[in-house]
């Protein structure tokens, strides 16, 4: 988790949305910004926006492993992105139909997640 806010610290003008012990579940990351964003007219910069792209493209060819997803969006002059991490303690391998079974471990002793996609 930390690389990652690291990551975007170092390479453009997006912000961790709070102190990384915020995101101490740690099932997702919210960076934002509102640099070229009109703040008069609630209206968000396409360059914020084009900038949030890049960051997705940037960040799978990185820390692809490490993550679940993607919501990029709106809020008048904000542009958000939201980094959905793959679960830290099984990181993506438990299988949902041992969770959905109530199964307290599944046969090769992942911890059951809901959080997390699974290969199941």
């Amino acid at each position: 988790m930390k690389d990652i806010v690291n990551y975007i610290h170092k390479n453009s003008w997006f912000t961790l949305d709070g102190d990384l012990e915020d995101f101490d579940d740690g099932d997702e990351l919210l960076f934002t910004t509102r640099d070229n964003g009109n703040v008069g007219d609630e209206t968000f910069g396409e360059k914020d926006w084009n900038e949030g792209e890049r960051l997705v493209v940037e960040l799978m060819r990185v820390f692809g492993e490490e993550i679940n997803g993607f919501n990029l969006d709106t809020c008048d002059e904000w542009v958000n992105l939201d980094v959905v991490l793959k679960c830290w303690r099984c990181k993506g391998e438990m299988r949902i139909e041992d969770y959905e079974h109530g199964d307290l471990y599944s046969e090769d002793g992942k911890m059951p997640c809901p959080t997390c996609e699974g290969n199941g």
